[in-house]
């Protein structure tokens, strides 16, 4: 099968569906497909990139360009479907699809079949969310129906159980797609040391603001003893502007805890860092956990879960479907040693697998 995917931006490293529908392309053409890119509203190139490859738009090109563009394209290519990667705020600073909608129309016409994926819904779809992200998301969530009636996807695919209840919500049937880790697993340097006496947490990616920080660093303190070793925490990646208050919190329960931040990295030193640790820390709230591609890399390389922030873990995620490795909520770190390290998967094929599946029984 021919397959374009639309995305909104498709720089290396600079976009996290960008990297997701490259890596599942990648597959998808390993396996005799050919898959193709557009991108719509692409910070990295000016007004218009074009190769065999791709379509990429700047943010200042008009929608009747791209729509003659992207007719043009999908000819080319003989693509047979489109599919959608739908991030809100990937095609509208506000989230409101109007414009979007409006080219989507003029191409029902390009490709056998519309798929999308929804990587996310509406804001403020939360009962706690504050009252602006629901007001906001009434209109991202009105805007949303209306892209769907009027482009009409024979194949919908979201990665969340909360968000498959939402979407029933508004008479959307979406299937679940898990999702799959962007860092691939690479060998371990050889002269990598071990972490002997201590046991490491890894934490990757932007801290959340709101949660109960020094409540988290309790529950490793009291870990810590039950092991009988130090517990480290490692942070990579750009971990954001709450970093600070992370960090405090953490040095706070000296001697039991310690820190350090070692920053952004290449993807294979990322790998190797993770393959260090013996926990990852889940930093998204519980319920969308499988949302989170961080958990997905500390999954796919092994390491057991700790999330960091209160609420049960839906049981549908501990289904191996999801996760493999063990996940431990907030109220029962401490309470028990940590599970130890599985083996590691790649999970890209399963999910590259399921979606050709779902598409061919169309």
């Amino acid at each position: 099968m021919k397959i374009t995917f639309i995305v909104g931006s498709f720089e290396p490293g600079k976009d996290g569906v960008g990297d997701y529908s490259r890596k599942l392309g990648n597959t998808l053409n390993q396996s005799g497909h050919h898959v193709t890119y557009i991108a719509w509203n692409d910070l990295y190139v000016n007004e218009c990139d074009e190769t065999d490859q791709w379509l990429r738009f700047g943010t200042s090109t008009k929608e009747s360009q791209k729509i003659e563009r992207i007719r043009a394209f999908l000819k080319k290519q003989k693509t047979d479907c489109i599919s959608l990667q739908y991030v809100a705020y990937a095609y509208d600073g506000n989230g409101i699809t109007t414009r979007l909608r409006k080219v989507l129309m003029a191409l029902n016409t390009e490709a056998i079949f519309r798929h999308i994926m929804i990587h996310e819904i509406w804001i403020g779809a939360e009962k706690d969310s504050p009252l602006k992200h629901k007001l906001l998301g009434q209109l991202q969530k009105r805007s949303f129906k209306k892209l769907l009636k009027t482009w009409a996807p024979q194949c919908i695919h979201t990665q969340a159980p909360f968000y498959q209840t939402q979407l029933r919500k508004i008479g959307v049937n979406a299937e679940l797609l898990p999702l799959f880790s962007n860092i691939d697993i690479h060998q371990a340097a050889e002269n990598i040391a071990s972490d002997e006496g201590k046991m490491t947490g890894i934490v990757f990616g932007s801290i959340p603001d709101g949660w109960d920080i020094p409540r988290f660093a309790e529950k490793l303190t009291k870990l810590s003893q039950i092991e009988g070793k130090l517990i480290h925490l490692r942070c990579i990646g750009r971990n954001g502007a709450h970093y600070e208050t992370f960090e405090q919190a953490i040095l706070k329960e000296q001697p039991a805890l310690s820190i350090e931040n070692v920053g952004e990295l290449p993807e294979s030193e990322i790998s190797q860092t993770i393959q260090r640790g013996n926990f990852g820390v889940g930093l998204a709230r519980p319920h969308l956990l499988c949302k989170s591609g961080t958990a997905a890399a500390f999954d796919e390389h092994g390491l057991p879960i700790l999330c960091a922030r209160a609420g049960k873990i839906p049981t549908e995620l501990r289904e191996r479907r999801y996760f493999q490795v063990p996940l431990v909520n907030l109220e029962e770190i401490g309470r028990s040693p940590i599970p130890g390290k599985i083996e590691k998967r790649n999970k890209v094929a399963e999910v590259s697998k399921q979606m050709m599946a779902d598409l061919d029984a169309l």
